[in-house]
């Protein structure tokens, strides 16, 4: 990798990190490619971005309202203040959604390949769960729309893109299906890798609320941003929506400090473009390495790679685990695993292993 920048004339800060990460793997040799975090880490920018800030008053408790963090997002989105709810990332948004509208005569519809936080969330509030088929590892549109019809009125969780299979849905295929469903089920399109995704086609949903008032769309600060250890989130939907979220959310869950670097991160144009464009070249290393071994189970839109493994998933995940190496496995999924998207030099060495199993029968 090129380590200095022939524009700028000094070491980017990707190249910074990189060195970095290379005496942190040779100290520990553990790589961490299992919560789809930022290996950017967050920005090397805040120190600078919070010198001009107001002081941070931390003995006293934060705004209720979090207003200034609700106005940055109001600006940044293009939407009014009073459709945007936020929260102590967006899985909280989640699961105040599931607590406020999650209730009895309500039913949860999901996808069989998509976040498992959806399901958590329905048996925690007791209430129906109905699973339709992933197709080709993404959404069925019509099964989803079919199921809201017949077991509705509920709500439809979407992630697009998906995790963990990192497919996606097309702008339109998003409309076909609230325009399939009825309003009186509620559509939440969770857009936690919004940020990574450039394919021709996708489009974000948060446009759509005001057409479509049964729409939430959810958002995080954890991934494309790099504070996932700050648990940030946010929704946008109409007012009443808000309300009813605002109204089952405990006070005070986001700190002063959360919500002022939360501020800080949406002016940090530049570290997002960073992430985006790392995730963006290490996609296409996986895919041009890992293509011809026919492991990769989709072609990757966000910062992690699905793979199909088939029968020899124990073997894979044993190999990798003794290289210290950390991925998803999901135990109830017998064929495949999920790698988050690292530094090069991580992804580098993930992929010898990775080839090294398929030509030589496992051994390294």
């Amino acid at each position: 990798m090129q380590k200095h920048d022939k524009n700028m004339g000094h070491t980017s800060p990707v190249a910074q990190r990189v060195d970095r990460m290379d005496k942190e793997i040779e100290a520990r040799r553990r790589v961490m490619l299992m919560r789809n975090e930022n290996p950017l880490g967050d920005s090397n920018r805040f120190p600078t971005l919070l010198d001009g800030s107001r002081m941070l008053d931390i003995g006293r408790y934060p705004d209720m309202g979090y207003s200034e963090l609700i106005r940055a997002l109001s600006r940044h989105l293009e939407v009014d203040s009073e459709c945007i709810a936020v929260g102590a990332g967006s899985s909280d948004i989640l699961w105040s959604i599931g607590r406020a509208f999650l209730v009895a005569g309500r039913c949860a519809i999901v996808s069989t390949i998509t976040f498992e936080l959806y399901e958590q969330i329905a048996e925690s509030m007791g209430v129906p769960l109905h699973k339709v088929d992933s197709i080709l590892y993404s959404h069925d549109i019509l099964g989803l729309a079919a199921a809201a019809e017949r077991k509705g009125p509920g709500v439809v969780f979407i992630d697009n893109p998906c995790n963990p299979a990192g497919s996606y849905l097309r702008g339109r295929q998003v409309i076909d299906l609230i325009e399939l469903i009825s309003a009186k089920s509620l559509i939440v399109i969770d857009e936690a890798y919004f940020e990574y995704v450039d394919v021709e086609g996708y489009s974000t949903s948060i446009g759509l609320v005001k057409k479509y008032p049964n729409v939430i769309v959810t958002r995080t600060f954890s991934k494309a941003f790099g504070l996932a250890g700050l648990r940030l989130g946010y929704c946008v939907a109409e007012p009443a929506i808000i309300e009813m979220i605002n109204e089952v959310r405990p006070p005070f869950l986001i700190s002063s400090i959360a919500s002022e670097l939360g501020v800080a991160a949406l002016h940090d144009h530049a570290f997002v473009k960073q992430s985006r464009q790392l995730a963006s070249e290490e996609r296409k290393r996986f895919l041009n390495a890992l293509r011809p071994t026919n492991l990769i189970a989709v072609d990757p839109v966000a910062n992690f790679i699905f793979l199909r493994v088939g029968c020899d998933k124990t073997r894979f995940v044993d190999v990798l685990r003794s290289q210290n190496i950390s991925i998803r496995e999901f135990g109830n999924d017998p064929e495949h695993i999920r790698i988050t998207i690292g530094l090069p030099e991580e992804n580098m060495f993930v992929i010898n292993i990775l080839m090294s199993c398929k030509q030589h029968d496992f051994s390294i």
